[in-house]
């Protein structure tokens, strides 16, 4: 009987197969013995020469490649969480997407965090040092969080583009995440069974983000929709009617965390951020307006 692999890498491939190439080749060098699984929008022909010199699962989702919906779209790489989640077969699952880069010990770094079956694992996500302004700004809309280096006690949040878990913790609040798999929806679910945020002080990736300014937008918006309508929730109160209020003040107040987060943690990149403010502004007045949205619409109420 062939033995189930301790660790299972999930990719969610949808940026272009040159993204995946480099994905691939970094894990190549520095994950070796684990249980690769690729969930992509590609087909079987365009992830053939890859095959060939990779050795990974892939788990197909021709209905993903051409969306006409810009909504779909931008929501798909949670579907292609989900089916990777379903088919990885390891006691502990990483996720990761197909733009990211991982470091030396990245691997050794996650998995010695996952020794504590409490922890929700992940790493810090940073840019090239060569990126535009526009890069930086994208960079930041997206994951100022999760900018090295990541604090060690207090850690409120971690991005599911480079996250650790356990199969039977997930398998626990499946419910959450089948139709998508949404970080913060999970991780709220994880850490009402018990579980906490821990970081993987090494578990650094790079990353270099796909999308044009036009795409980002979308993308912003509709995060920041599904966002609205998850905390909204599904009646109105007077939580929700001050959270609508207070939604118009969003990209003032990122702007404003994201220039907290560079001084404190990267602050030779002050210079480039008086730069790109102007862009990373517009870009998080896009998830504002998403929020707004999502709030005032709410979530469906589930029976």
């Amino acid at each position: 009987m062939e033995e189930q692999p301790d660790t299972s890498i999930v990719i969610a491939s949808f940026s272009s197969i040159q993204h995946l190439d480099k994905c691939l080749t970094s894990l190549k060098a520095h994950a070796k013995g684990v249980n690769v699984i690729v969930s992509t929008i590609f087909t079987a022909e365009q992830l053939a020469p890859l095959q060939q010199r990779f050795n990974f699962k892939i788990v197909l989702n021709p209905d993903e490649q051409y969306l006409q919906s810009a909504r779909l779209r931008e929501t798909r790489v949670f579907r292609l969480r989900t089916r990777g989640v379903q088919a990885a077969e390891g006691e502990k699952i990483i996720l990761l997407e197909d733009h990211c880069e991982v470091t030396p010990k990245w691997l050794d770094s996650l998995q010695a965090t996952l020794k504590n079956q409490q922890c929700i694992a992940g790493g810090s996500v940073t840019n090239r040092a060569d990126s535009s302004l526009y890069s930086w700004a994208l960079y930041w809309s997206e994951y100022a969080a999760m900018m090295p280096p990541l604090p060690t006690k207090g850690l409120t949040y971690l991005s599911a583009v480079n996250c650790g878990y356990f199969k039977t913790a997930l398998d626990a609040c499946k419910s959450v995440w089948q139709a998508g798999f949404y970080d913060n929806e999970v991780h709220d679910a994880l850490i009402k069974q018990g579980a906490k945020y821990c970081p993987a002080t090494h578990a650094t990736v790079y990353t270099s983000l796909p999308f044009s300014f036009n795409q980002a937008l979308v993308h912003l918006y509709t995060g920041g929709k599904r966002y609205g309508s998850y905390r909204g929730g599904s009646q109105w109160t007077i939580q929700r009617a001050i959270r609508v209020l207070s939604t118009l003040a969003v990209p003032a107040v990122l702007l404003a965390r994201v220039f907290k987060l560079i001084r404190s943690r990267q602050p030779q990149q002050i210079k480039t951020f008086v730069f790109a403010w102007p862009v990373l502004y517009l870009l998080l007045g896009a998830w504002g307006l998403g929020e707004l949205s999502g709030t005032l619409k709410g979530i469906k109420k589930k029976y």
